[in-house]
């Protein structure tokens, strides 16, 4: 048997429950193979050095688009930044997020280390470099990188992003609290750092201020997908004792995700069934804490009797219920749970074990 939970980071349109409407999936898919390589675009740079970077990002292009093994892509990467102005920084810029892309974060923070050389004032290029080390757990080098792209650009979302992951690692509520803060009053529909800013004042002491903030300036409706924020709402007016609020806003995001579906993680599914069924293979899928279960079994309509499903709604609500979020969560990403602490992953294996010792094995 495969035991799959996944779907909450596939942010495709949100449909109705239309069966035609599945037809559009394969055209959507290709669209985003564009997506990994469009970076960069933003940044302000003459345009000699736009031109150099281009031939690299084509020369990389051609090789994500042709499955090359990445051995072979990081030769093509070494040999495009010496053919084209070896002086730039955007070309090491392209190398970073590139080498970010495969995994290799100790080459990719390399890269950007290099673009803040050549130009120290590259605000995006110390971001860059704060995110693979981090990768590569160096979060104090990393924080130093995010506080650097802030001192030179103060209106740098990702460098208060960055602070604030470091600062909700070290368990500094308080601080990891005003940095999302920034980040989310330099651009509003953040919807990562509304989720950030929310997690680290529940955990402050001091955070009924950042409560009240969030509560008078909500994610904009566009910003994430509508259950999502619905769940994170739901999460905040039960911190600020606004019950009948928060009851309003988790029956909304519930509604929200049994009126529609996901089209990408929907065609996710149905790829994997469709591969496991020509290997005779068991799907077994997992729905996420806190989540109800109806919405996943109408993804799969009329093939829902063959497939096992493990409901984690009532036994997380149950347990977060007698003691806190916190102990079962490390963070609220996905507005009404996050991912999980050990004793979540705990829980969350417990439960799946349950299920399939009495559906699969009858224990």
């Amino acid at each position: 048997m495969v035991v799959a939970m996944m779907g909450i980071n596939d942010l495709g349109p949100h449909l109705p429950y239309e069966p035609e409407n599945r037809l559009k999936i394969a055209q959507f898919i290709r669209m985003l193979k564009t997506y990994k390589l469009a970076r960069i675009s933003w940044m302000h740079i003459v345009r000699t050095e736009r031109r150099a970077a281009d031939s690299l990002h084509g020369a990389i292009a051609g090789k994500w688009e042709a499955a090359e093994p990445k051995d072979e892509l990081a030769r093509v990467q070494d040999t495009a930044a010496r053919a084209v102005n070896p002086r730039g920084d955007r070309v090491y810029m392209e190398l970073g997020w590139s080498y970010r892309h495969q995994g290799n974060f100790t080459k990719s923070a390399a890269a950007f280390k290099k673009a803040t050389e050549i130009n120290p004032r590259n605000d995006d290029a110390h971001v860059g470099l704060g995110l693979s080390l981090q990768d590569i757990k160096e979060i104090t080098a990393a924080a130093a990188a995010f506080k650097k792209a802030a001192e030179i650009n103060p209106k740098n979302e990702m460098a208060y992003m960055g602070l604030g992951w470091f600062f909700q690692e070290k368990k500094e509520f308080a601080q990891a609290a005003a940095a999302f803060k920034k980040a989310l009053e330099i651009n509003p529909r953040n919807a990562e750092a509304y989720s950030g800013a929310l997690w680290a004042s529940l955990n402050w002491k001091g955070g009924a201020s950042t409560l009240q903030y969030l509560s008078k300036n909500p994610i904009k409706e566009d910003a994430v997908p509508a259950d999502r924020m619905y769940g994170a709402l739901s999460t905040l007016h039960a911190a600020i004792g606004n019950r009948s609020l928060a009851q309003r806003y988790h029956e909304k995001s519930e509604q929200m995700q049994l009126n529609g579906y996901d089209q990408l993680m929907t065609n996710n599914y149905l790829r994997l069934k469709t591969m496991l069924d020509r290997r005779g293979v068991k799907l077994v899928c997992v729905q996420y804490p806190m989540r109800g279960l109806e919405p996943l079994r109408k993804i799969f309509q009329n093939q829902a009797e063959e497939i096992v499903f493990v409901d984690n709604e009532q036994v997380f609500k149950n347990a977060v219920k007698k003691s806190s979020l916190q102990e079962y969560f490390r963070d609220l990403f996905a507005g009404d749970f996050g991912h999980c602490t050990d004793k979540g992953n705990k829980l969350l294996a417990d439960n799946i074990a349950a299920v399939l010792a009495r559906e699969v094995f009858g224990r």
